[in-house]
C-alpha cells in the first residue's frame, strides 16, 4: 500500500514540475513548514474542503441507515438521540478520510505522523462528543418520567449527576486527545489527583450536603409538599435542593437545613400519616357520682363510634387527680388534612362540654382551699 502511495505521489510530482513549464512558480517545489513542500501544503489545503464535502455526502447515508434501524425498534431514545448525533458522526468520517489523504501525499515522518494524530484526535472527540449528547438525552427522558411520577427531588439531582457526568467525559476525553498526541498524561493524571484531594478536603462539607441530597432522594424520607417535623421545627416542605432543603413554618418564615445534617436527622412526617390520632384528658368535680361518670364515658365513646369521619373512639376512667376524676379519650380520626383535623377535634370538644352539662356534672379546675383552724391571733401579733 505504501508503494503504490508513493508511485502515486511520485506521478503528481513529476506533473507538477511538468506544469512548471507553463509559468507555475518554483516555490511550489520549495520547502515549507513540517519539512514539507509548498505543493503539498496546497493539496493539503485544496482537498480539505473536498474531505468535508465527501464526509458530509457519507453522513448523509449514515444518519438514513440509522433512523431505519431505530424506526425498527418503535418510540425510543434513539429516535431522540440520532438526530443530535449528525456532528459527532461528520467529525468522524472527515477524521477517518484525513487518514488516507496524508498516507497518499508520502509525508515526511514527522508530518505523517502528526496528521495521523491530528486525525485519531478527531476521532477521539467525536466519540466522547456523541457520548455528552447521550448523556442529555438520557437526561431530558429521566426529568421527564420524574414528572410523571411525581419524583419532584429527582429534578435537582438529575441534572446533577448528568453535569457531573458530563465533567468525567470531557475530562476523559482531554486526557484521551493529549494521549493521541504522546503527551505524557500519566504525569498530569498523578497532579490532578493530589490536587483532587485537597479541594476534597476543602470542600468537604459542600460534598456532604451534596451526599446528604442524595441519600434524601434515595431513600425519600420525604417529598415536596410534605408537612414534616424536624429539631423542633414543624413546616412545609417547598424545595429539596443540591446543598439544602427549605422548610416553611406555619409562622411563614423559611428554614433551611444542609443536607448533609438533615440526612441524619430523626425526621417526622404528619404528611404520611393515614389517621389522626386525637388522645385527650378532662376531668370531673369530685362531687359528681359514679353513675354520671359512666353515662358521660358510654355517651361519649357512643358519639364517636357512630361518627362517620372517625374510625375508632375509647373513652375511659384513667384515674384520682389531684383535683379532679379524670377521662381519657383515645380515638383516630379518618382524615391525613390538618385543617380538617382541628375541625373535627373542635366538634368532639364540644360534644363532651355538652354531654356533661347533659348529665349534671362540671369540669374540674384546678382550686386550692386554705383551712386555717384554732382561734384568734394574739394581739401582739396583730401589732406586728
Amino acid at each position: 500500500m505504501v508503494v503504490h502511495f508513493s508511485y502515486g505521489a511520485a506521478r503528481w510530482r513529476d506533473a507538477l514540475q511538468a506544469w512548471l513549464g507553463l509559468g507555475v512558480p518554483e516555490v511550489l517545489l520549495q520547502e515549507g513548514p513540517l519539512r514539507l513542500m509548498w505543493w503539498q501544503w496546497l493539496t493539503l489545503l485544496s482537498a480539505i474542503p473536498l474531505l468535508a464535502v465527501a464526509a458530509w455526502l457519507l453522513q448523509r447515508v449514515v444518519m438514513r441507515t440509522l433512523r431505519r434501524f431505530a424506526g425498527w425498534t418503535g418510540p425510543a431514545w434513539d429516535d431522540e438521540a440520532i438526530p443530535r448525533l449528525r456532528g459527532p458522526v461528520l467529525l468522524f468520517l472527515l477524521a477517518l478520510l484525513l487518514a488516507p489523504l496524508t498516507a497518499m501525499l508520502q509525508l515526511e515522518r514527522a508530518a505523517d505522523g502528526l496528521f495521523i494524530d491530528l486525525a485519531k484526535a478527531l476521532g477521539v472527540i467525536a466519540v466522547f462528543w456523541a457520548l455528552v449528547v447521550a448523556v442529555g438525552v438520557v437526561q431530558r427522558r429521566l426529568l421527564e418520567r420524574a414528572a410523571v411520577t411525581g419524583r419532584t427531588e429527582a429534578r435537582s439531582l438529575i441534572p446533577l449527576g448528568a453535569r457531573i457526568l458530563r465533567i468525567l467525559l470531557l475530562f476523559m476525553g482531554l486526557v484521551a486527545v493529549l494521549a493521541q498526541f504522546r503527551y505524557p498524561v500519566t504525569t498530569l493524571l498523578a497532579g490532578l489527583g493530589i490536587g483532587g484531594v485537597a479541594v476534597a478536603l476543602g470542600a468537604q462539607k459542600t460534598l456532604e450536603n451534596v451526599l446528604g441530597s442524595v441519600a434524601i432522594s434515595v431513600d425519600r424520607p420525604f417529598r415536596v409538599g410534605d408537612w414534616i417535623e424536624v429539631e423542633g421545627v414543624s413546616g412545609l416542605v417547598e424545595e429539596i435542593g443540591l446543598r439544602s432543603t427549605r422548610i416553611r413554618t406555619m409562622a411563614r418564615t423559611m428554614i433551611t437545613f444542609p443536607n448533609g445534617r438533615l440526612a441524619d436527622q430523626r425526621i417526622e412526617r404528619h404528611t404520611a400519616r393515614d389517621r389522626w390520632l386525637w388522645n385527650v384528658t378532662f376531668g370531673l368535680t369530685y362531687d359528681a357520682t359514679v353513675q354520671q361518670i359512666e353515662a358521660i364515658a358510654a355517651d361519649m365513646e357512643r358519639w364517636l363510634t357512630v361518627h362517620p369521619k372517625i374510625a375508632s373512639g375509647n373513652v375511659k376512667f384513667s384515674g384520682f387527680g389531684d383535683y379532679s376524676l379524670n377521662l381519657e379519650v383515645l380515638s383516630w380520626f379518618d382524615t391525613t388534612d390538618l385543617w380538617e383535623f382541628r375541625e373535627l377535634r373542635q366538634r368532639a370538644g364540644f360534644e363532651i362540654m355538652r354531654l356533661i352539662e347533659r348529665h349534671g356534672a362540671r369540669l374540674a379546675v384546678p382550686v386550692q382551699r386554705v383551712l386555717v383552724s384554732g382561734g384568734p391571733l394574739p394581739a401582739t401579733a396583730l401589732q406586728s
